[in-house]
């Protein structure tokens, strides 16, 4: 079983960490590249649609997707 506060950690590293990625976006020192952008995209909201479908609870695992999932 994996400890409480690395799951803590892990959460909060997938939520903070492209913060500073976003801050040079928006001031325009870094460009993304838009295909790579899609691709990391597509997946997670390829499984948030089909969850979305089967009518998943957003309590479950629903939003979990974009709150955990990193490339």
């Amino acid at each position: 079983m994996i400890n409480q506060n690395f799951r803590l950690y892990r959460s909060n590293n997938s939520f903070f960490g492209p913060l500073g990625y976003l801050i040079d976006t928006i001031k325009v020192k870094v460009q993304p590249n838009k295909i790579t952008w899609f691709i990391w995209a597509l997946a997670p909201s390829i499984a948030f649609v089909s969850e979305f479908i089967q009518g998943v609870d957003i309590h479950q695992s629903l939003w979990y997707l974009f709150l955990v999932f990193d490339p």
